[in-house]
């Protein structure tokens, strides 16, 4: 059975009109239908207009039909999956659809948004009060200082390398005016990308019980950040410098260093593996997380996901098992 399914925009949307009309009974029998009737239909339809019916979808995408023809053994993980993103096939899946924490994967969502927004990433942003509302004790934070000001580059740099809840903050009220607004834009956006599993409640990942989304919905959203540059360079540092800039006073550097094994060189990759970008992610109750977007020596992409592990050392060691399935 082919393990993946190529969907080109003028099908979708003639099946949806097709299948809006017809009975249940005319409902089309293959795993294509089945998977579209699930989880497709009933939000393409909802937009009165079909311009409007989730563009995001309208790209090929690689759709998982059957995970019973992976081992679940192979990789002891509660979640993973890796996608060939040149040829839209899974070398592996492993409930990729079920729900899961994302924690602070939840910023390369805010990273996508804001590089989809902010045209002029040099842009400086003043860092407000407003910016460590809803930060608990022990959250991840970049140490950014409130009255002073950075650019939105170096917020990104925040955001992605130190994994900074603080910066997904400023970098949230600074884009659409408030935490809130940014976070319907998220949630938007998601429908857009067709993560129809999805649905964000902040800009940064801490938990909350209607803040949660699945391993195949992370593959929509990666492959769309990989698409930008600048998320490819600043996901791929292991170390980032950036400058606090403070009214009357000299300006000062912040350094950072990556949160991924990976980039830190404290963890191997396989040889055949490049990595483009990743981000890690961490609760009680999402366990470790990690997304890798690496290409092979030819230059393929691929885009790797594991969600879900107990301990740190052993995210790295899953995470090499699954980037080793890559030839």
């Amino acid at each position: 059975m082919k393990r993946f399914i190529k969907r080109s925009a003028a099908w979708i949307l003639s099946a949806a009109l097709i299948l809006t009309a017809a009975s249940c009974g005319n409902k089309l029998k293959n795993a294509e239908s089945v998977y579209y009737e699930k989880q497709v239909l009933a939000d393409l339809t909802q937009a009165a207009d079909v311009g409007g019916r989730l563009p995001g979808i309208s790209s090929d995408v690689c759709i998982i039909e059957d995970e019973s023809v992976y081992d679940p053994a192979l990789i002891q993980a509660d979640h993973a999956l890796l996608i060939n993103e040149d040829t839209q096939e899974a070398l592996y899946a492993k409930n990729s659809a079920e729900k899961i924490y994302p924690a602070s994967l939840t910023k390369l969502m805010t990273a996508l948004i804001v590089v989809e927004k902010v045209e002029d990433l040099s842009a400086k942003v003043t860092i407000t009060a407003e910016t460590f509302e809803g930060l608990t004790s022990g959250a991840s934070l970049a140490g950014i200082k409130e009255s002073s000001k950075y650019t939105v580059e170096d917020l990104l740099y925040a955001l992605l390398v130190p994994s900074g809840n603080d910066a997904a903050n400023a970098l949230a009220i600074y884009t659409y005016g408030s935490v809130d607004g940014f976070v319907a834009q998220m949630n938007k956006r998601a429908q857009e990308l067709g993560m129809l599993n999805t649905h964000f409640a902040n800009p940064h990942g801490l938990h909350a019980d209607d803040h949660y989304t699945t391993a195949y919905d992370l593959y929509l959203l990666t492959r769309e950040a990989a698409k930008y540059p600048v998320i490819r360079s600043i996901g791929s540092s292991a170390k980032a410098e950036i400058t606090c800039i403070t009214d009357g006073a000299e300006d000062e550097k912040q350094s950072f260093t990556s949160t991924n094994s990976f980039l830190r060189q404290y963890s191997d990759v396989p040889p055949q593996v490049r990595i483009s970008f990743a981000k890690t992610g961490y609760t009680v109750k999402a366990g470790r997380c990690l997304i890798m977007d690496v290409t092979d020596l030819s230059g393929q992409q691929y885009i790797a996901i594991i969600a879900h592990v107990e301990t740190y050392d052993e995210l790295y060691l899953r995470m090499y098992d699954l980037l080793d399935l890559i030839p």
